[in-house]
């Protein structure tokens, strides 16, 4: 049944708003850059993810380094965890919310390498990004690293193979005052007394 303009409730008693209704207050808020970045900035990742698609300027806006950057400090205020990723042993992983906003059921199947597999291990979390282990026999035993952001689904495959001498520590590193990029600290050990970081 109708319930005023632009509105209308469905057989769950639930309202659904007509996009193509706008209120003054609305189109105020949408023409004001400063006041929509605000908002965004609030809003869950996922979220973000969904409103790129919105407009080329919301795309522009939320894919911007700098606004990346806010997103990033004004949650290092007060951060807080929002489930438990627990790790199948291989590249399967599990998230629980710790909301009741999904069902703790969302598989992370999203390694596909046709030429690599063995036993995953999450070494690191740094501000949403996964530092990842993977051990596989090519004639004797290999150990790699990924770098994993399992938001986006997007990863990068650092070679290990280039450098003689195993890594003592190997770290995810941020520091959003002085760069908006992560670092890769990797400590090596070699032959003599000797110490060389690579990052």
């Amino acid at each position: 049944m109708e319930r005023g303009l632009g509105e209308t409730m469905n057989n769950s008693g639930k309202r659904i708003l007509h996009s193509a209704d706008h209120s003054p207050a609305a189109e105020a808020i949408g023409g004001n850059g400063d006041l929509v970045r605000e908002i965004l900035l609030r809003l869950p990742i996922k979220s973000l993810l969904r409103f790129e698609s919105v407009s080329k300027k919301w795309f522009s806006l939320i894919s911007d380094p700098h606004f990346s950057q806010s997103y990033t400090r004004l949650r290092d205020i007060n951060p807080k965890p929002s489930g438990l990723l627990l790790n199948h042993g291989y590249a399967i992983f599990q998230f629980i919310p710790f909301n009741d906003d999904g069902d703790g059921n969302e598989s992370w199947d999203y390694l596909s390498y046709p030429d690599i597999s063995g036993r995953y291990t999450i070494l690191q979390s740094c501000n949403g990004l996964l530092l990842w282990s993977f051990a596989y026999w090519r004639g004797n035993s290999v150990l790699e690293y990924l770098i994993i952001n399992p938001t986006t689904k997007q990863f990068f495959h650092f070679p290990t193979r280039q450098y003689k001498n195993p890594f003592v520590a190997i770290n995810l590193a941020f520091d959003p005052l002085k760069s908006p990029h992560y670092k890769l600290v990797c400590v090596g050990r070699a032959k003599k007394t000797k110490f060389r970081i690579s990052n």
